[in-house]
């Protein structure tokens, strides 16, 4: 007997649903659409997986729904299967905030939510672009980012989290540095460190404005500075300065033509229009080594609804329980095929997990 297709159903409109639809043709879902977000004349329970898109809707009313959602689903008569939703959310605070807080338990304890933004996909294309570095390297990571709004912040943020690298355990010079372009960085970066305030108690940075004659404005130290062995090996500079800006301009030159730096730039505003138009006007340098120059543009994203770091965080979360919590004698100098993981028990343990 030929098993049926997986059924989706997309409520909500937005570009990225284009994307999506294309994704599940691929993986032979039946998607059924709807563009409203509602759940007015839907039956939940007919259907394998969900995607809110919240579209020019508030968040707060794909998140609501979600309650609506929880209390109409019936696990009983879906063979005890939590419903998988993905969750496209406009503002990066609300990412943030679903990202490190548990939802409702009446949500949590029957859906798998799995939230994101275009922003948040788009960074995560791009920073994957950097060629591998050793612990034998004397290279560093310099990330670039003109803009200090929304996507400009996303940017940074999940540089933050993943531009780590092992050369910085032997040599603590060579920090990741990512450094953001603004005319108005100087107020802007105020609200970025209080909001990430933990994370710039312990980083070095600076807050620059090459028009005055005292440039550096601010220089922070870690707050273990001397009193123990740095860990945080990520640094950040605030320019209060247009891309035009002379000194700017001379520094890319500078930075451009230095072999001991992996640079990258990124165009972070939310109009793909000017972004374009003022990467024309970047120092020749740039081009002429090649240096990757990231224009954000939201029309392009592809949002892969299979999730492969999803994928990839269970199988390892599968690993380090076996070795953790089984006898670790048996798994140690052991390369573990992919044959060898049990699906079922991997995903058991990752329902299990108090959040995502």
């Amino acid at each position: 007997m030929m098993a049926r297709s997986k059924k989706v159903i997309i409520l909500g409109d937005h570009p990225v649903t284009e994307s999506i639809i294309r994704h599940y043709d691929v993986l032979q879902r039946e998607v059924a659409h709807h563009k409203r977000l509602t759940l007015e004349g839907i039956d939940i329970n007919d259907f394998d997986e969900i995607c809110l898109l919240s579209g020019n809707e508030d968040d707060n009313r794909a998140i609501v729904l979600l309650d609506d959602i929880a209390a109409a689903y019936d696990m009983s008569s879906n063979h005890g299967e939590r419903l998988l939703c993905h969750l496209f959310v406009q503002q990066s605070k609300t990412l943030q905030m679903l990202q490190t807080c548990d939802l409702c338990d009446a949500v949590r304890m029957k859906i798998d939510v799995y939230p994101f933004s275009m922003e948040e996909i788009w960074c995560r294309n791009i920073l994957m672009d950097y060629e591998p570095i050793t612990i034998r390297s004397d290279k560093h990571v310099h990330l670039v980012i003109f803009g200090m709004g929304e996507v400009a912040e996303t940017v940074a943020i999940q540089a933050a989290h993943v531009a780590h690298y092992p050369n910085y355990v032997k040599n603590h010079s060579l920090r990741t540095r990512i450094t953001m372009i603004s005319d108005n960085a100087e107020v802007q970066s105020e609200g970025f460190i209080k909001c990430y305030q933990h994370l710039f108690d312990n980083s070095y940075y600076l807050i620059i404005n090459p028009s005055e004659e005292k440039a550096v404005k601010e220089y922070h130290k870690s707050m273990y500075e001397g009193r123990r062995e740095d860990f945080v090996d990520v640094e950040w500079e605030f320019v209060n300065a247009e891309s035009w800006n002379s000194d700017v301009r001379e520094k890319l030159r500078l930075w451009a033509q230095d072999d001991k730096q992996l640079l990258t730039i990124v165009m972070a505003d939310k109009d793909a229009d000017k972004n374009v138009a003022k990467s024309l006007f970047l120092p020749d340098e740039l081009y002429q080594q090649s240096i990757p120059i990231h224009k954000y543009n939201p029309k392009v994203v592809e949002y892969d609804v299979t999730m492969p770091l999803v994928q990839m965080a269970k199988n390892v979360n599968y690993i380090y329980d076996r070795c953790y919590n089984d006898n670790i004698e048996n798994w140690q100098g052991r390369v573990l095929s992919s044959v060898e993981i049990n699906p079922a028990d991997r995903d058991s343990l990752w329902d299990n997990l108090s959040s995502v």
